[in-house]
C-alpha cells in the first residue's frame, strides 16, 4: 500500500477529517442485511456503516 493510506489512517485516527457527511447511513448489527442492500444502490447510498456497539 501506499503512504496515502499511512496518511488516511493518521488523519481518521487523530479525528482531523469528519467523515460523517461521507455516511448514508448508519445501521445497527442486527439490520447488517439492510445495511449491505442499502450499500448495494449506488443510487440511494454512498458509503453505509453496521454499528457494532
Amino acid at each position: 500500500m501506499g503512504i496515502e493510506f499511512d496518511w488516511a489512517v493518521d488523519y481518521l485516527s487523530a479525528r482531523r477529517v469528519d467523515v460523517r457527511p461521507l455516511l448514508s447511513g448508519q445501521y445497527p448489527l442486527e439490520d447488517a442485511a439492510a445495511a449491505f442492500a442499502a450499500a448495494a444502490d449506488k443510487n440511494r447510498s454512498t458509503k453505509v456503516q453496521v454499528v457494532c456497539a
